[in-house]
């Protein structure tokens, strides 16, 4: 992951608590400081489950069983993915275990001038259920909306299908 996607992640974090944070990268935590790894990884509360959601988006098995499309993808910082047959590609920056997902994201619909996109997941409790946030940024604008509408079709209503029949 680049210098840059660490620094915003940390940067909030440090602001959240309001002191300096020193980051390990070779083992994903803050050196030193417990309250600042429990809130990169908070506990869910029940009936939640730690954490499915987040988990399918790295099992290439699982991901084609819920949107129908093959994917090549790790959780490993630096790692490439593709989905949808290559339709979409790019690779992981960042991540924390059922809580976050930062990757660089790319359509085959772009042009080779366009940058990469950002996208940003978050798995959150909310009451007795989940809760997941996205953000995606710098989406090139030839594009903007087959991508929006490409989340609503194949991500987000096979997402709701697969946890509503669990």
């Amino acid at each position: 992951m680049a210098w840059y996607d660490k620094a915003c992640i940390l940067a909030n974090l440090s602001l959240r608590l309001g002191r300096t944070l020193e980051w390990d990268h070779a083992r994903g935590a803050v050196v030193g400081d417990d309250e600042a790894n429990h809130l990169l990884r908070r506990p869910y509360r029940a009936p939640w489950v730690h954490p499915e959601p987040a988990d399918f988006r790295f099992d290439a098995r699982a991901h084609r069983a819920i949107t129908g499309g093959k994917v090549v993808v790790s959780s490993r910082p630096g790692s490439k993915f593709s989905a949808f047959d290559g339709a979409l590609r790019g690779r992981t920056l960042f991540t924390v275990p059922g809580r976050l997902i930062v990757q660089a994201w790319r359509s085959s619909h772009w042009k080779p001038s366009d940058v990469d996109s950002t996208l940003i997941l978050s798995f959150s409790a909310q009451g007795r259920s989940g809760r997941i946030d996205l953000v995606h940024v710098n989406v090139a604008e030839q594009d903007y909306r087959g991508v929006s509408e490409g989340w609503k079709k194949y991500y987000w209503r096979p997402w709701r299908k697969y946890l509503a029949g669990r």
